[in-house]
């Protein structure tokens, strides 16, 4: 079974409007694949452990799409393992609009709070 991974913007998650509208897309048009879309850390090296983990388990099956940070995260891995990856504004230098997210932040997604 081919796995399509999806990776979520910075702040974001499984529930955002565009990951539920792909899982909910490849549900009733190609069901044969196998969608995961975890709810990554906010934290840059956290999220790439996790995203890692998941591309090693199915390496010999496995695409990413992924937006904004999700993006920036999968176009490092596509590289990295010579996989296939398509990404929708993906970010580009993250450094130059993260510096706005420093101090508390709260997921708008799952309300959770964490600090940058």
């Amino acid at each position: 079974m081919f796995t399509l991974l999806y990776l979520h913007g910075f702040n974001s998650g499984p529930g955002s409007k565009k990951a539920r509208q792909t899982r909910e897309w490849l549900k009733k048009n190609a069901p044969n694949i196998n969608f995961i879309c975890p709810q990554l850390s906010p934290y840059a090296k956290e999220a790439l452990i996790q995203i890692e983990k998941i591309v090693n388990k199915y390496i010999d099956s496995i695409s990413l799409l992924g937006s904004s940070m999700g993006g920036f995260l999968g176009t490092y891995l596509v590289e990295k393992y010579s996989i296939k990856g398509a990404f929708v504004n993906p970010a580009v230098n993250p450094s130059r609009g993260l510096s706005n997210y420093i101090g508390q932040n709260r997921n708008y997604l799952s309300d959770e709070t964490w600090v940058f």
